[in-house]
């Protein structure tokens, strides 16, 4: 990125506040439809959780967003023209085969932008504009272009590009909850999708998924062979090689091998739950006389 000359510290600072409020700034968010990826629309595949469109917009939240589709190799200025909002001082076009698309990308360019006074500005897979010099244009001819942080225009133009992307998704989110305390022994073989919470403390085993809106306190164990989906696992619990479905697990609570635990259950605080065993819509509390190979079901 090249050095921004001749602009002070406080001009930049008062510029950085001025974006903390982004309702100027439209957003066109072009829903990629692409031959390479045959009968399936490639923004509503699934990425940790995340279809393609939502990664990108989640960039962008507080912006106006506007969504339509386009055939990937087409004349994409018709296409915006349609359905920005011209009320909006500045429009920014965006791909959503580039979910790698990250909000600290989207401050820096509008900063950018702004500070250089730019009617538009080309960057690696998208656009920045003026609305009004957007409106009056019918082509670009040779618009500057900028180089930002480039892993996040990584391009999904087929299946191969999308599994590579989808594996700098995964290592990112394994990333943040690292640098937050979580303990994560085998990152090659777990799996977190976005909308997880996961507390300080934690151990993750290898060969674990933890998926959709799970909820995991502190200081939990999650040993190896466990699927986690959509479930709330309280402080200091033990789970291993189970599966835990719209459920919750409480405080202490262990959770021996081959247990299936569904459908609205709930394991109470400090319940010992033994192997082999089926918890489908109940309550099982501390006082319940459990054993091996037994189905928990509501009557």
């Amino acid at each position: 990125m090249e050095i921004l000359e001749g602009i002070s510290t406080k001009d930049m600072v008062q510029n950085f506040r001025e974006l903390e409020n982004n309702d100027d700034v439209c957003t066109v968010i072009l829903k990629v439809k692409n031959k390479a990826f045959g009968n399936v629309n490639p923004f509503e595949i699934k990425l940790c959780g995340k279809t393609m469109l939502e990664w990108v917009a989640n960039a962008v939240y507080d912006t106006k967003i506007c969504y339509a589709e386009y055939n990937f190799g087409d004349d994409f200025l018709p296409v915006v023209k349609r359905v920005v909002d011209t009320n909006c001082k500045y429009t920014l076009v965006l791909f959503s085969d580039t979910p790698l698309f990250q909000r600290k990308n989207f401050l820096q360019i509008m900063e950018y932008f702004k500070i250089k006074s730019l009617s538009v500005l080309k960057l690696t897979r998208g656009y920045v504009f003026e609305t009004k010099y957007l409106m009056q244009i019918e082509s670009l001819l040779n618009p500057q272009m900028q180089y930002f942080e480039e892993e996040d225009f990584m391009t999904c133009l087929n299946f191969k590009q999308t599994a590579m992307v989808n594996e700098v998704l995964r290592n990112r989110i394994l990333s943040y909850f690292m640098k937050n305390g979580v303990f994560i022994e085998d990152p090659t073989s777990t799996f977190i999708d976005a909308d997880c919470q996961i507390g300080e403390g934690t151990v993750i085993k290898p060969f674990n998924q933890i998926k959709g809106h799970s909820v995991i306190e502190n200081d939990v164990i999650i040993n190896s062979n466990n699927i986690i989906t959509d479930s709330v696992i309280l402080h200091g619990a033990s789970i291993t090689n189970s599966e835990i479905v719209n459920s919750f697990v409480g405080n202490n609570a262990v959770i021996e091998s081959f247990c299936q635990i569904k459908n609205n259950a709930k394991i109470c605080d400090g319940v010992v739950l033994p192997s082999h065993c089926i918890v489908d819509g109940v309550v099982i509390k501390p006082e319940n006389k459990l054993k091996s190979f037994v189905s928990y079901k509501a009557e």
